[in-house]
């Protein structure tokens, strides 16, 4: 077990500074994930020191890629399938991804370009005539071959009601004082109505999406499974105001202006990990006249 899990502490939302007080606020999540190693029996394990690059990217695409997009490429849970990427992407385009990331996908720079091309051919089906070398001794190749294992897709420890299987808060925003490194404040981001009737509210929820803080001493965020979009006080983290969203938003609000009024817009595009409804819609708000 992994805790906090692969889906934070703060690793994927991001956060938001207020330059005047020098306070961070930032969305944690607070569940576990399990880890467990596979035994590869349906992955070729071959030595692919001069194999064809397709062959070789079968092999390197098992190493790299299938704990996400799943061994035979149908995808995971928040992964997409990759089964006919041909149909909506262009080689090029999934290159870049690989190195740059997209979305929730981090890049991969790190992957050397020969892996790269490799693991592009095994996905393109394509004839490509190059071999395969792995660029040092042949020892390297040896241990290659040897690997028989592969990282089972990611899952979170729920308990028999699905929920996560610590105690609550599973999602907090927290300020964090980056003068002193000290917590100013730590609550509850999001809750799970259906608990809320029995009991137990403020659980916090899974956290996808950042927030931002604004000259009025306001934070707006989304990113709460329960998809609702809140203004939460910067001095305490009481929640001033709330809207339920069509769908989710876990996207980073922004703020504009236009003739001298102040707007806070997000994306509410729901579904993802959250694996909540799914929309397309963009949400503006701002004070009455």
């Amino acid at each position: 077990f992994q805790m906090p899990g692969y889906r934070g502490g703060a690793e994927w939302s991001g956060a938001c500074v207020d330059m005047e007080t020098g306070v961070m606020y930032v969305g944690i999540n607070d569940f576990p994930t399990m880890n467990q190693l596979l035994v590869r029996k349906d992955a070729p394990t071959q030595d692919i020191n001069g194999a064809p690059m397709k062959k070789a990217g079968e092999v390197l695409y098992q190493k790299t890629c299938a704990s996400c997009h799943g061994v035979e490429r149908k995808g995971n849970a928040g992964f997409p399938p990759l089964l006919d990427i041909q149909k909506r992407l262009k080689s090029s385009d999934v290159e870049s991804i690989v190195e740059k990331g997209r979305g929730l996908m981090p890049g991969f720079r790190g992957i050397p370009e020969q892996d790269r091309q490799a693991i592009i051919a095994y996905l393109f089906n394509s004839d490509d005539k190059r071999r395969y070398k792995i660029a040092t001794d042949t020892m390297t190749a040896g241990k290659e071959a040897r690997i028989r294992y592969r990282l089972k897709e990611y899952a979170i420890l729920l308990d028999q009601d699905g929920y996560p299987g610590v105690k609550p808060p599973w999602g907090t925003l927290n300020a964090v004082n980056l003068n002193s490194g000290e917590i100013e404040w730590k609550v509850p981001l999001g809750e799970y109505p259906e608990l809320a009737k029995k009991g137990h509210p403020n659980t916090g929820t899974q956290l996808f999406g950042g927030g931002i803080v604004t000259a009025g001493g306001l934070i707006f965020i989304g990113a709460s499974a329960d998809e609702k979009f809140r203004a939460i006080d910067k001095s305490t983290g009481k929640v001033l105001w709330e809207y339920l969203l069509p769908a989710g938003g876990y996207a980073t609000p922004a703020t504009y202006e236009v003739d001298g009024k102040q707007f806070v817009v997000i994306a509410a595009g729901g579904g993802g990990r959250q694996l909540t409804k799914s929309g397309d819609y963009y949400v503006a708000f701002a004070l009455p006249e």
